[in-house]
Formats: C-alpha cells, sequence, structure tokens
C-alpha cells in the first residue's frame, strides 16, 4: 500500500462493532475483555508466570497501553502475577527485565489506556475529526520533513513511530464480514520492506568486491565522498546535534540510525574545523586560496615521497642490518620536520627566509608540546627479554558492561589474563559503573568513564574527550588497544600516532558490510566512506588483530606488517553436552521433540540479516508439506516484533525473546542444529558456543565462518543470504547429526580454549612493542 492510500485508508468509514482483537484474540466488548483478564490473573498462581503464549501476548498488548508502556517493554523477558506489594490481597501484574528487575503494574492503568484509545476511534466513527485531523496534520509534516532529512533518518521509521503515539496500531475493530485495519501497520510494513530490501542489495554489491585490491583511483573517488559528506555534516552541524540528542531521548529509533548519526557528527567536527581554519585564515590572515593549495601540494609531495622511502628502507632492512638505521632515521625527519615547516612557509603572505624561521619556530614548538605529552602520557618503551617489569595496556571501546555481547567476552577474558601474569590493565569507556555486574573492577583493571551517547539501552558509543587524555596521563600505559574501530578512534587514533604512542586494534565486525545497512540514500555511499576511512586511519595504527583472517586481503591492510590472526574462545564447561533437558527441548519445540530442533541465538536487529529467518522457515516448512525442523528463536532486537507478527504465530515457531544463564544453556545443548544468516560480523561467538555444547552448525560461507566449520564433519555451509541454499544445508546434516555433534565438541575442545585466545593477544602486545623498539633504536 501506497503512503498516499494509506492515509485514505485512515479516513475510510469502517463497519460498525463493539468487537476488539487484541493480540490476535477476539472478544466481544471491552467488558468481556476486562473480565477475561481478571480471569487470567485469578487463576495464576501468585509468583508463577503466565503459562500460555496467548495470555502472554495479551498481556503484553495491554502494557503497551500503561502511560509508561515504552519503559516497561523495554527489555522485558517475561511477566507474572503476584501480590500486590502494599496488599497482599490484592493481584497485579509484575514485568520482569532482562537484568533480574521487577516492578508491579496496575491492571487498571492499562485497561484505562485501552478505553481511551478506543474512544479515540469512537470519535472518528461519531464524525468527529477534529483530533483525528491534527493527527494527520502532524503525520504530514512529519513525512515532509523526513523527505528533507532523508539521508540521515529514512522515512521508514519515522511514520510507525508518530502512529505508536496513538497506541491504535496494536488493534483491529472486528466485525462478521471481517477486520479494518488501522493505516500505520501498512505504512510501516510496506516501507520497512522496501528499505531492507534496498539494504540488502547494497550488502551483496559490497560482499562481491569485499576483498578488492588497492586501487589508488578508486581509493581518491572514497576520499572525494567522505570529504564531500564530510563538509555537508559540517554545513548542518546543528541539526546533527539535534538529531544526537534525539537518539538519547527515543531509542525506537533503534540502532540503524545512531552510528551514522555519530560517525557524521565526528565528520562535522573534523571538517567543521577546517572550514573555519581556512575561512579565518583566508580573512584575518590575508592568506589566499593560492598560497593554501601550494602548501598541500608540498604536504602531499614530501608525504608521498618520505612514504616511497620509508617502505623501501623496511624492506631492505634486513640487507643493510644496522647501516639502514640512519637512512630511516633520516627520512623521519623529512616527513615529520622538514615537510611541516616547507608546508606552512608556502602558506604564509610573507615569503624568504622570514617564512622559514616563523615556520621552523611554530613547527618546533609543536613538536615540543608533543615530546612534553608523550613524557606525561607513556610508560617507555617495553622488551619482554628486557624490562621485566608488568606491562601496562589500555583497553578502550564500546562494548564493556553493562553491555553484554561477544566483543565484551574478549575484552573480560583479556583483562583476566593480563591480570592473571601480573600486568596492569587500565580501561577508558562510557559504560556502566563499578557496581555493574562484570565491570572491568571485578576483574583487577582501573577504569576512566568518559561522555557516552546512549543508542540503546546498556549500548553507549564512547566520546573522544579529555577524560581520554586524562587516563592516559595518570596510568602512562605501554600500549593501548581499541575493541573495534569505534567512532572514537577516528579520532584517538591520528592523535596518538602523532604521539607516537604503540595502537593496536582488534576487528570483530566487518564494518564494510555494516555500513550497507545505514538507512537512506546515504547508505548508498555509506561503504565507499567508510572504506575512505579506514584507508586513512588503519595505517597509522601500529598493529592489527582480525578475527577473520581473510580481512588481511582487503585494501586498507595492504602492506602492513603488523596483522595477525586472533582466535576465538568460549566458555567450555558453561557450554557442554551434558546439559541436554528433555524437558527443555520438548517446551522449546512446542511439544515436538522428536523433529530436529533448530536454534537461532543473537541480537534481533536488521544488520544481522535476521529477517531472513522468516524466509527460512517458510522455505522449510511450506504449507502441506510434512515439517522438516522446528525452530527456536531466542533473542531481542529492533527486528524481533516484525519477525514475531510474520511467523511467531507458527506452531513450528517458538520465539521466547531473551533467554540467559544456565536456561540458554540448556536449551543449545538440547537443540539439534545451530543457524545463523548474519554475515556483518567477523565470527559471532555463539557459531562457537554452539559447537562447545554439543550441536551441528548450518553457517553462511562467507566471513569467518568456514574458519570453524568443516563442511560434513561439524556442519554445513550454504550461499549467503539464499534460504533455499540454507534449507538445503539443514536437510544434509540432519541424517548426520549424531555423528556432527561429536565432532562439534571435539573441534571446540581442540581450538576455541579462551586461554589460548588471551595468550596470543599478549604475545601480539609484546611483538608489537617489540618491533616499536627496535624501530626507535
Amino acid at each position: 500500500m501506497s503512503p498516499s492510500s494509506a492515509l485514505a485508508a485512515v479516513l475510510e468509514e469502517r463497519p460498525k462493532s463493539e468487537a476488539i482483537l487484541l493480540a490476535g484474540r477476539r472478544y466481544s466488548s471491552l467488558a468481556t475483555l476486562q473480565n477475561t483478564v481478571v480471569d487470567i490473573v485469578l487463576e495464576q498462581e501468585p509468583g508463577m508466570h503466565l503459562r500460555f503464549e496467548d495470555d502472554e501476548d495479551a498481556m503484553k498488548t495491554l502494557l503497551s497501553f500503561h502511560p509508561e508502556g515504552d519503559r516497561l517493554l523495554e527489555d522485558l523477558v517475561a511477566i507474572k502475577v503476584d501480590c500486590s506489594p502494599v496488599d497482599d490481597d490484592t493481584r497485579c501484574l509484575w514485568v520482569i527485565k532482562f537484568d533480574g528487575y521487577e516492578e508491579d503494574v496496575s491492571l487498571r492503568a492499562c485497561l484505562e489506556g485501552l478505553e481511551r484509545a478506543l474512544k479515540l476511534q469512537d470519535e472518528l466513527e461519531n464524525g468527529n475529526h477534529l483530533r483525528i485531523h491534527q493527527n494527520l496534520m502532524h503525520l504530514r509534516l512529519a513525512i515532509f520533513v523526513s523527505m528533507l532529512c532523508r539521508t540521515v533518518l529514512d522515512v521508514a521509521l519515522l511514520v510507525p513511530q508518530l502512529y505508536s503515539q496513538t497506541k491504535l496500531a496494536h488493534i483491529r475493530v472486528s466485525h462478521p464480514c471481517g477486520t479494518w485495519p488501522f493505516a500505520g501497520t501498512a505504512i510501516e510494513g510496506a516501507m520497512w520492506k522496501g528499505s531492507m530490501a534496498r539494504m540488502e542489495e547494497r550488502l551483496r554489491a559490497e560482499m562481491a568486491m569485499t576483498t578488492r585490491p588497492y586501487d589508488m583511483w578508486f581509493s581518491l573517488r572514497c576520499l572525494g565522498l567522505m570529504s564531500l559528506f564530510g563538509c555537508l555534516s559540517a554545513i548542518f552541524y546543528p541539526v546533527l546535534w539535534i538529531g544526537v540528542v534525539i537518539l538519547s531521548m527515543v531509542p525506537q529509533i533503534g540502532q540503524l540510525y545512531a552510528p551514522p548519526l555519530v560517525i557524521l557528527t565526528a565528520f562535522g567536527t573534523v571538517y567543521g574545523l577546517i572550514m573555519i581554519a581556512i575561512y579565518y585564515m583566508n580573512t584575518r590572515g590575508n592568506i589566499s586560496a593560492l598560497h593554501m593549495a601550494v602548501s598541500v601540494l608540498v604536504a602531499s609531495f614530501g608525504l608521498f615521497t618520505a612514504s616511497m622511502a620509508e617502505k623501501a628502507l623496511e624492506e631492505g632492512r634486513q640487507a643493510e642490518k644496522g647501516t639502514g638505521k640512519w637512512k630511516i632515521r633520516l627520512v623521519a625527519q623529512w616527513k615529520f620536520t622538514v615537510t611541516p615547516i616547507l608546508a606552512l612557509a608556502s602558506l604564509l603572505p610573507f615569503g624568504g627566509p622570514t617564512a622559514l624561521y616563523c615556520a621552523s619556530l611554530c613547527v618546533l614548538s609543536v613538536k615540543g608540546l608533543r615530546w612534553c605529552l608523550l613524557y606525561s602520557c607513556w610508560a617507555g618503551h617495553y622488551v619482554s627479554s628486557k624490562s621485566g617489569g608488568p606491562m601496562r595496556v589500555l583497553l578502550t571501546g564500546d562494548s564493556f558492561p553493562p553491555k553484554l555481547d561477544g566483543v565484551q567476552n574478549f575484552a573480560r577474558n583479556t583483562i583476566q589474563a593480563l591480570v592473571r601474569d601480573g600486568h596492569k590493565v587500565h580501561v577508558f569507556c562510557s559504560n556502566g559503573s563499578p557496581e555493574t555486574p562484570f565491570a572491568p573492577e571485578n576483574y583487577g583493571a582501573t577504569v576512566t568513564r568518559g561522555p557516552g551517547v546512549e543508542i540503546q539501552p546498556k549500548h553507549k558509543i564512547t566520546l573522544p574527550s579529555p577524560h581520554f587524555l586524562m587516563a592516559l596521563m595518570r596510568f602512562n600505559p605501554h600500549i593501548i588497544q581499541f575493541f573495534d574501530f569505534t567512532p572514537a578512534a577516528f579520532f584517538l587514533v591520528p592523535f596518538l600516532w602523532w604521539l607516537g604512542l604503540p595502537v593496536v586494534i582488534s576487528h570483530h565486525s566487518r564494518i564494510d558490510l555494516y555500513a550497507t545497512y545505514v538507512p537512506g540514500i546515504i547508505g548508498d555511499y555509506a561503504p565507499q566512506v567508510m572504506r575512505a576511512a579506514c584507508e586513512v586511519v588503519f595505517p597509522l595504527v601500529t598493529g592489527h588483530l582480525l578475527i577473520d583472517g581473510n580481512q588481511k586481503d582487503q585494501s586498507w591492510f595492504a602492506g602492513h606488517s603488523n596483522i595477525r590472526f586472533w582466535s576465538t574462545g568460549c566458555d567450555l564447561d558453561f557450554f557442554h553436552p551434558s546439559k541436554k533437558d528433555a524437558s527443555v527441548r520438548e517446551s522449546f519445540s512446542n511439544g515436538r521433540p522428536d523433529l530436529p530442533l533448530v536454534v537461532f541465538v543473537g541480537r534481533m536487529s536488521p544488520e544481522k540479516q535476521v529477517d531472513k529467518i522468516a524466509d527460512l522457515v517458510k522455505e522449510a516448512n511450506p504449507p502441506g508439506a510434512p515439517e522438516l525442523c522446528r525452530f527456536a528463536i531466542i533473542g531481542h532486537g529492533d527486528s524481533w516484533e516484525s519477525i514475531h507478527q510474520e511467523i511467531g504465530h507458527r506452531p513450528d515457531v517458538n520465539m521466547p525473546g531473551v533467554v540467559t544463564g544456565e536456561k540458554l544453556a540448556s536449551l543449545v545443548a538440547s537443540s539439534d542444529i545451530f543457524f545463523s544468516p548474519t554475515v556483518t560480523g567477523t565470527l559471532d561467538l555463539v557459531f562457537i558456543e554452539s559447537q562447545a555444547a554439543g550441536i551441528a552448525v548450518v553457517g553462511p560461507r562467507a566471513v569467518a565462518v568456514p574458519l570453524v566449520v568443516t563442511e560434513g564433519v561439524n556442519g554445513c555451509l550454504y550461499t549467503p543470504l539464499d534460504m533455499k541454499d540454507a534449507k538445503r544445508a539443514i536437510k544434509e546434516v540432519i541424517p548426520q547429526l549424531e555423528k556432527m555433534k561429536v565432532e562439534a565438541r571435539k573441534n571446540a575442545e581442540a581450538n576455541f580454549k579462551w586461554s589460548k585466545s588471551s595468550d596470543e593477544a599478549i604475545q601480539f602486545y609484546k611483538d608489537v612493542l617489540q618491533y616499536t623498539a627496535d624501530r626507535a633504536a
């Protein structure tokens, strides 16, 4: 349905009826619904979770009409009936959150909210269109504004958010001849499907050229695109900050919109400062555009010749041994001292010896400042064979508790291994507090917390700030590691390179593929912009740890001397075949434990390609055909609601939301096959955890999945994003399940220990520090 026809449907006269269809169940009137809710509450044993899925769905829908419905439904895991905290004789609903927090909810407030929403529909039915007209005016205005801002915020989510303000998208008014749907659902479905198809098309195109070799002209084109977006971001800088503020206040916008807004704001900051400097040099300093152009050409030529000389000397260094060191130092002085002096001298409006003198004074002053900062921030060279003392490591990124994901597991185990070996660890982040469960302080690290933007509950993007410089000065690290190429790294890596501190980045995500899921027109160019950012920043990093070893062929790693594969690990005792439970299998297979049980565990967000799960379910179990398997889909996120509406009602699908702890370990061990459609991660830990639990794996033939899944031995691979081929892979695995389960556990025990992973990281730190010391010698 097009937006115009959907808007017309709002004013369409619906049939007269008092019946209500709520969460798939029909009630003859509001009074009948109220009586049913009372019966559910009274029949339930105090302290017990709601037993039937239909009852839980009805209560979740009622919760959405509560004045604080959005907050109550956020991170909701389960609903139970229990006594009121103020009166043991009164029953009320209790919501249970992901972190274990429980809160009582007034049923009366939910029912009153529903009644108010129904009265709004009655106003339309009785000819009172004033309030509806106001809503439509707001809607038309929002559509107009969203079209203007299409490069930043796609219209796909703005329209459903406006409709959800009246909470009518959850209601369908029933009558004997059919059901009159509220138009918001139609708009949301049509636009969201279109957006997802467009994003998938970009993803396929980017995957086809993911290991494209370095091409100077293509790189220059990407750099030009990045500069164009940087200039536009600088021009619309206040608008971007308004978007960041809205982002922190409206979590429904979702994770797709957060990273591009923050990254555009970062670009706007950098290019805005450059544009301001150019403006003041031209207007206040009387420096002409010709002088600026000459200065840029001098700097580019000096840096290019010095870089080529460095590369040639580095390749011949082993042969020349000691005789090559003075040449390397000479080239370094040409690159970092002579070139800046010549470029600055050509920029000044006066020429001759005076310009050279002033430029030299300025450059040497900046170098003096650098030496002072370096002395205050760095512990000096560390050579493991000579230093003897503890290594000082500063870790930073966006994946620290309370955010719990695979990257956080890497960070936690690295901290534990470093502390175990007697090294000192400091963390710079914006997440959590010392009281947060699994906080770095619990494992022996010290922490500096700076400002961040919360893009989702428990997930902040850390911003570069003076807090980072304070952390450097207080801790004096030998080496700094970034967990993933975060927005903060875009600023901090060049700063650390200028200081001369050794920096390592571990790459846990394929940001080039993630960029294809940026909404709107900007997403068409996001991969090229990210490629340019990587090609600018990554050469400034001392060492790279790759979870996906295939990434070494990407253009931004070309010619880098310190690149190493980093093994993945998991808790082999927590995920274990012995935790298999027949009752758990019975429950999550919806009463069919005799059928193979396929499980998915992960964040259900669009950039994880989870919408493909619905396609697989329909492909595997078409109407009228014998069931191939049952599906347990575990997790929550932006896509959960749309997937649940599409397949959640099917008997072959169980979508309980978030499952954690021992229940999760038991569920995985009680399943037969783990399936994932994701191609934007490097290697999601759940691939490893599933093998540790002793089940076969079916995954895409992409990123690092083929490194851990041996076809026909412990699982099967399929063509990425092709659910027909995924069905073929599942059918091939089913006859070999018992053999593959044994092999999966063997593979996990042999290759996926956290001790091995963390030891590799520590050794890489030492090798990078040795490399830095040798270059300085």
